[in-house]
């Protein structure tokens, strides 16, 4: 095998992931669309990766580091985050820590992402399932070292892998660290707080010139083979330090993962256990607001799980529990999550059958599901009961005719459920006197009634869809703060995209993705029927040269002015278009360079908005709406022997 040292020179901002296969299927086993081979000049990062290629995709920002992502709409527990058939839960309840964060972006062997209601496997996913899928180690010895730098920031990884027929393994370490990047109008994360803010406000940095973040992480895989089986021993660690988060009023000073991984797999059957631990301390220090008022709020997600699954047909148990608790300095104030646990027992089953031209599939899931908070007593807010018990059924059919061999109508509907978490259901904040944010224990589950249609057609393919959210879980103004209530609302949109080879040699692809969210009735004191967080219009294009030694990339990413929840805090935001370049070359067998430039022209843009339930910040004048990265150079140069 292949040794490869990789050296990037000071211009770099950032290292680049090459990801096998990304999978973006409508049902649970047909492929809708494929991008392979993709070299990501961005950060590590796999939501960035996500959201600058596939136009479903958009990044919901929060810092430098570890954001979210939102699927045709709908985000947070809306959509499930698997890796490797297990989920870890951030512990942040202002999703500082996504599930999505804590990916080893050097293990990333490919991505498969199921939109809609056909994902029966998973607990919670109401709207699709990102399935991220790591690479096992090859036989024979692997090695690579990396190591980036530049003026703001720095990373080294290190990995080793190797084996043979029986036993095979991995270890992964890499450093991280950057300081605040700087927007299109040349301010940092500290300056954009101020340039919004008032003289002396409580939530603007003490100092200017913090960083960004500190990261580490580091994994371990063993796997052992014998016959047409396998057992995978994995673990991933994860540790990042004094990480700034802009938006809120707080930021991270740790947040610490631990992932244990035991999974067996077999032509009969496969049976997984997990466990994630998540801690996350957040703390105003870095603020104004610490002299006067110092707040720690320390919060740790654990949950266990175990699936067993044959032939399609499986049951399903996780158990998780989300505890949470306020700090001034040492001193304990209360829980502002009581210690949550839910536990979700489920069975379910998919069946695929295939003819010469047309092929259907079936799916269900019913999960059984009791919450309770364990510590209702240090509660700040008084609730009328403290645990509740849910049941949901979720079923779907899809199914696909072939005009011919590569081109294909689509049809599928169904029906999936997803439950109140912790959150929702009972965390509680009191500032002078007023509940700044208020849980609602009698919070419904949320019922998703989708159909999905379209076509595949060699280089062209499109889809639309249409949900019916019954007793739709939405955060709002309370007039004090925030608080959850079941809503019926819809969602519909659509996706196109089309690639061709224009010229020998030249590549053209382009994407288009529109969704357009809507509550049947405003909410009680309100006006505004638009949901919140629903991404506008967004077109992306790229036109790629190859041939021997050279490759280049020119890329455009265009997104339209939102529909905004006003009443909820959202605001207007301006359209962009951003335009990047990507090159590659090989100057021998062992050496060689990727480098271009994101954001050509500097652009200052946005993509995300200041919804309260993001838990941002706010002043008189104006909300906090956190800007993408200005211009961003980059070099990269590899050695491997």
């Amino acid at each position: 095998m292949k040794k490869s040292i990789l050296l990037l020179p000071a211009l770099l901002l950032g290292d680049s992931i090459s990801l096998k296969e990304m999978v973006i299927s409508s049902e649970k086993e047909g492929e809708i669309g494929i991008q392979k081979s993709m070299e990501i000049s961005q950060r590590a990062d796999l939501s960035e990766v996500l959201s600058q290629n596939i136009p479903e995709i958009t990044l919901s920002r929060t810092s430098g580091v570890g954001n979210d992502v939102i699927l045709r709409g709908l985000q947070r527990d809306n959509i499930a985050v698997v890796v490797d058939d297990s989920i870890i839960y951030g512990a942040c309840p202002n999703r500082m820590d996504p599930a999505i964060m804590h990916i080893s972006s050097s293990q990333v062997d490919d991505v498969e992402i199921k939109e809609g209601v056909f994902d029966v496997s998973q607990f919670g996913s109401l709207g699709g399932t990102i399935h991220v899928k790591n690479r096992e180690p090859s036989k024979g010895l692997f090695s690579e070292f990396s190591a980036y730098g530049s003026s703001n920031s720095e990373r080294f990884s290190l990995q080793l892998e190797g084996g043979d027929e029986v036993l095979r393994g991995n270890i992964g370490y890499s450093y991280d660290r950057a300081e605040q990047y700087e927007d299109g109008d040349g301010k940092n994360f500290a300056e954009r707080v101020e340039s919004i803010t008032p003289e002396n406000s409580p939530v603007r940095y003490k100092e200017n010139d913090l960083d960004a973040y500190t990261r580490q992480n580091w994994y371990g895989n063993l796997f052992y083979y014998f016959g047409d089986s396998k057992v995978k021993f994995g673990y991933f660690g994860d540790y990042a330090k004094d990480v700034l988060y802009p938006i809120f009023s707080m930021d991270a000073m740790e947040d610490k993962t631990d992932l244990f991984t035991l999974k067996y797999t077999s032509p009969l059957f496969t049976a997984n256990l997990f466990q994630s631990i998540v801690s996350h301390d957040m703390s105003n220090e870095f603020r104004n607001s610490y002299e006067m008022m110092p707040r720690t709020h320390k919060v740790e997600s654990k949950v266990s799980g175990a699936k067993l699954e044959s032939h399609g047909f499986g049951i399903d148990y996780i158990k998780k529990s989300w505890d949470g608790n306020l700090y001034s300095k040492d001193k304990f104030l209360y829980s502002m999550i009581p210690d949550v646990e839910t536990e979700d027992f489920a069975i379910f089953g998919e069946k695929k059958f295939e003819r010469e031209n047309f092929e259907i599939s079936f799916g269900a899931r019913a999960d059984f599901v009791e919450i309770e908070a364990k510590d209702i007593e240090n509660a700040k807010i008084s609730y009328a009961k403290s645990s509740e018990t849910y049941s949901g059924f979720g079923a779907n059919i899809f199914g696909r005719y072939y005009l011919k061999s590569d081109t294909s109508l689509f049809l599928g509907f169904g029906q999936s459920v997803r439950f109140p978490n912790g959150k929702e259901l009972y965390m509680n904040k009191v500032v002078n006197g007023k509940e700044a944010i208020a849980g609602n224990p009698d919070l419904k589950e949320t019922k998703n009634r989708e159909v999905d249609f379209g076509f595949d057609s060699g280089n062209l393919s499109s889809k639309v869809f249409y949900s019916s959210l019954t007793d739709f879980i939405y955060a709002y103004n309370t007039g004090e703060g925030l608080g959850f209530q079941n809503i019926d609302a819809s969602l519909w949109g659509f996706d196109l995209k089309y690639k061709r080879e224009i010229v020998p040699n030249l590549i053209g692809k382009v994407g288009v993705a529109y969704q357009r969210g809507q509550k049947d009735e405003a909410l009680a004191g309100q006006t505004d029927k638009d949901l919140a967080e629903i991404p506008p219009l967004k077109l992306m294009g790229s036109l790629r040269y190859e041939k021997s030694k050279f490759s280049g990339s020119l890329e455009f990413l265009a997104g339209g002015e939102p529909e905004i929840d006003s009443d909820n805090g959202e605001k207007e935001l301006d359209s962009y278009f951003v335009t990047n370049f990507k090159g590659s070359y090989r100057f021998s067998k062992n050496i060689k360079a990727n480098f271009g430039v994101d954001n050509i022209f500097d652009e200052t843009y946005a993509l995300n908005n200041s919804y309260i339930g993001r838990g941002v910040n706010s002043s008189d004048s104006d909300v906090f709406v956190l800007n993408e990265m200005g211009r961003n150079i980059f070099l990269n140069m590899g050695y491997e022997f």
